[in-house]
């Protein structure tokens, strides 16, 4: 019956309901338990239109009378099955069952889902809803079309022409009930094509050919389709900056002209036109000028500048001639005339006794000559004097300039202890999360060139380490879901 008080109890105002099923169970086990696994399910019955319902024919035992509630009604008594003893000959009345009318649910859109962005302009619209119910789609307060929901209550929707792109609020009515609104947003414009600069041929090891691609890629381009004809190949890499190069894999390219195409590909899938077309040669052997001019142009080093090894000479002996110092004068060969040959040249012996000839000679003509004595006081004693006037004026300024330098004294050394440490590696992390970003691809760029460096990937603490040599780099980041730089890096 319909317990329209909910009181559990058969009033009088209530009406019984028809067409509620009814399972009788034996107890097969005889321990008062219904065990629908192993207990007999004798028979079942559907209750009339006065929600009446009996079984006839039945032998002595323990029986379970259970109900199979529908779904848009729910029981106001225990929902555990009935238990009814029978005697030979006996009949017995079961408790009557109290059922509630449950309120119609209101409609859910499940396809498409709130905040989807989407490239499709055309789908099927789904969602759930009561059985066999119309069901009212409006699409930005406007009413798109109407469907009907099937036996369990699921409905879908085509619409007669494709949507326009933008952002879309959709949301369905049934039996004057409104579902929640969803907002999905829908972008089929390409991105601009692709622009390929120049291509470069390498051979490898195993005579294949890879090729060298420098071009250039809008913003909204995330990935870059390179086609080559002749024999046809595709491969499908990720820019790192609108301005990249890429290296492709080996092919065995046949001797002769091809082809060398790309398409851009934005977030959502859209492919552009195709980009301008290079065409490209491959011959049997490079000339060696070309091999040195290709390599020096894509792997360029640098050399360190040869020593220049000095042209022996002969060695000549100038003509006798004197060297003027002050008044005095000397005659070279007199001093060094011993040295007539290149052996004698090279000895230990000859060069000492060469040196002690000019000690001897210079404390004889100098040292103690009256001219060198009065020269010293007239000229190098003001002179010392002057440079020791300075030195004591310099002295002061330092003086007054020391106790900065004696602030420092303390303070770096504390510095270098509390210092924070730095850590020898990098880490790439979520700027509104704060968490690391495992598995992120990072190129190092030489500043200047662009040339690529090195490549790592982090690992799942985010973190990466370049061994390079000094010099001015720039790092890239790639990780699908995520753009570098974060505005905090701009």
């Amino acid at each position: 019956f319909e317990d329209e008080n909910e009181n559990g109890l058969l009033d009088q105002q209530e009406k019984g309901l028809s067409s509620q099923k009814i399972f009788l169970y034996f107890d097969q086990n005889q321990n008062n338990l219904l065990e629908k696994e192993s207990d007999l399910l004798v028979n079942t019955s559907l209750s009339d239109k006065k929600g009446e319902f009996s079984f006839s024919g039945l032998r002595e035992g323990i029986y379970f009378l259970d109900l199979k509630e529908e779904e848009n009604y729910r029981l106001t008594t225990a929902n555990d099955p009935q238990i009814i003893s029978l005697g030979k000959g006996e009949e017995k009345e079961a408790s009557p069952w109290g059922l509630v009318l449950l309120p119609p649910q209101a409609p859910e859109i499940t396809y498409p889902s709130h905040n989807l962005l989407t490239k499709q302009n055309l789908f099927e619209i789904k969602g759930i809803g009561e059985k066999e119910s119309l069901v009212e789609l409006f699409l930005d307060q406007e009413k798109l079309g109407q469907t009907k929901t099937d036996s369990l209550g699921n409905f879908s929707f085509l619409p007669s022409k494709p949507l326009p792109d933008g952002r879309h609020l959709l949301y369905a009515l049934s039996l004057g009930l409104k579902s929640k609104e969803v907002f999905f947003e829908i972008d089929t414009t390409p991105p601009p094509p692709p622009y390929l600069k120049s291509v470069t041929l390498v051979k490898d090891k195993e005579d294949l050919i890879y090729l060298i691609v420098y071009g250039e890629s809008s913003e909204d381009t995330k990935k870059i389709h390179l086609f080559i004809r002749s024999p046809e190949y595709e491969e499908i890499f990720s820019p790192p900056s609108p301005t990249w190069s890429y290296q492709t894999s080996s092919y065995p390219l046949s001797l002769g002209s091809h082809l060398l195409w790309a398409k851009g590909e934005d977030l959502l899938g859209n492919l552009s036109s195709s980009s301008n077309i290079l065409p490209f040669e491959v011959r049997e052997e490079m000339e060696e000028e070309e091999r040195e001019e290709f390599l020096a142009e894509v792997f360029p080093e640098k050399k360190p500048p040869e020593e220049e090894i000095p042209e022996e000479k002969p060695e000549v002996f100038p003509p006798q001639k004197e060297v003027k110092i002050g008044l005095l004068s000397l005659n070279v060969l007199d001093i060094f005339k011993e040295n007539l040959s290149p052996v004698l040249k090279k000895s230990k012996v000859f060069q000492k006794v060469v040196q002690n000839k000019v000690v001897k000679f210079s404390r004889e003509k100098f040292f103690d000559h009256p001219e060198v004595e009065k020269a010293t006081q007239n000229y190098i004693a003001p002179g010392l004097g002057g440079v020791a006037v300075i030195n004591t004026a310099v002295g002061l300024a330092f003086a007054l300039n020391f106790l900065p330098y004696l602030q420092y004294l303390f303070t770096q050394p504390l510095y270098l202890l509390l210092r924070r440490k730095r850590k020898g590696y990098g880490v790439v992390y979520d700027s509104i999360r704060k968490t690391p970003v495992d598995l992120a691809v990072l190129r190092l760029y030489e500043k200047e060139s662009g040339r690529l460096v090195q490549t790592r990937v982090t690992d799942k603490e985010g973190r990466y380490l370049f061994i390079v040599p000094k010099g001015r780099y720039e790092i890239k980041v790639t990780k699908a879901g995520y753009l570098f730089p974060s505005e905090i890096l701009k």
